[in-house]
């Protein structure tokens, strides 16, 4: 099933969604700024960044494919390029840094989702970080959540990692080249043909089987304005995400599923048995090696999203007993 991909206004921002929901004639129709989402079970994603959700569409509809439960993916504020109808706010921490990302999704949550429906989160690398900190400061809304699924959670100094390093660079120095590329790549080409030549670029680069979602949402990333969003939250994650937080962690154990690979150049492997530590045994954390040598951005490999929507699903049937 294809989903229903919504914009809606949050926290001052134009906010890219994807709704599945049989129940409403094929994907979120009863869904708007206007209405809450008011079912008895949800599955909600929260991106890693770049944070288009719509990288996450072949994931999110195989799971659907899987559970046929309501299902809602949202894009991180000013990560997904907008339609002309909508004004863009400017760029600015308040809106678009990684502290404004938690209330971004803290008003989604409280705004757009009544407060009895029983939600699953699933969260992927910085999406993660969001997912504890969100059950740490919002009371209201960790008791609306059942479980939270949490892949290659990037929560553990991030800056200091393998990929931490060398985006931490490129970012420092080529962002002004990177911008001026992208001015020029968006004012040349119409939308078909960036997608074309940037589908071409993936798959000389040995990622075939790539879907036109997938595609599609790559390309555009590349709209200077969503660099700019992207970067700036990108940065504050590097000052900001330094030691995991493992109060939060030990307080929601029973709550937690957390996900690690073998050679994630984001989560190394010391931050895995960081965790798995100095969390007492008896707290029934469940955390797992498991991901093997999956790639962090799992969803460039189709074979990756069968086997980690399998994963997730499985998580689910257990803590619902479907």
């Amino acid at each position: 099933m294809k989903p229903e991909i919504k914009f809606i206004q949050v926290n001052q921002v134009p906010t890219k969604i994807l709704v599945y929901d049989d129940d409403d004639g094929g994907g979120g129709n009863e869904f708007d700024c206007h209405t809450k989402f008011n079912k008895q079970r949800l599955i909600m994603m929260i991106t890693g960044n770049p944070g288009e959700i719509e990288y996450y569409t072949d994931f999110l509809s195989t799971l659907y494919s899987e559970l046929k439960i309501p299902l809602i993916g949202i894009s991180h504020a000013g990560h997904s390029r907008m339609p002309g109808c909508y004004s863009r706010p400017s760029i600015n921490s308040e809106l678009f840094g990684l502290q404004a990302q938690i209330s971004h999704k803290a008003q989604f949550i409280r705004n757009h989702i009544d407060s009895t429906t029983k939600i699953i989160l699933i969260g992927h690398s910085i999406g993660c970080y969001i997912i504890l900190e969100l059950l740490d400061r919002y009371p209201d809304i960790a008791r609306m959540v059942d479980h939270c699924i949490l892949l290659y959670p990037t929560i553990d100094s991030i800056a200091d990692t393998e990929s931490g390093r060398w985006n931490k660079k490129l970012i420092k120095y080529l962002i002004y080249p990177m911008l001026a590329l992208a001015y020029l790549f968006n004012f040349l080409l119409n939308d078909r043909t960036r997608e074309q030549l940037f589908g071409a670029y993936l798959r000389y680069g040995g990622y075939d089987g790539l879907s036109e979602s997938f595609i599609r949402s790559a390309t555009n990333l590349l709209d200077p304005y969503c660099i700019r969003a992207i970067t700036l939250m990108a940065s504050e994650e590097f000052d900001q995400v330094l030691q995991p937080k493992l109060h939060i962690i030990e307080a929601n154990a029973t709550k937690l599923s957390m996900f690690y690979g073998e050679s994630d150049p984001w989560v190394p492997l010391h931050s895995y048995h960081k965790i798995k530590d100095k969390i007492p045994p008896d707290s029934q954390l469940d955390i797992q090696l498991c991901l093997g040598q999956m790639l962090h951005a799992f969803m460039m490999q189709p074979d990756s999203i069968g086997k980690i929507s399998q994963l997730t699903s499985n998580v689910i049937r257990n803590k619902w007993k479907l």
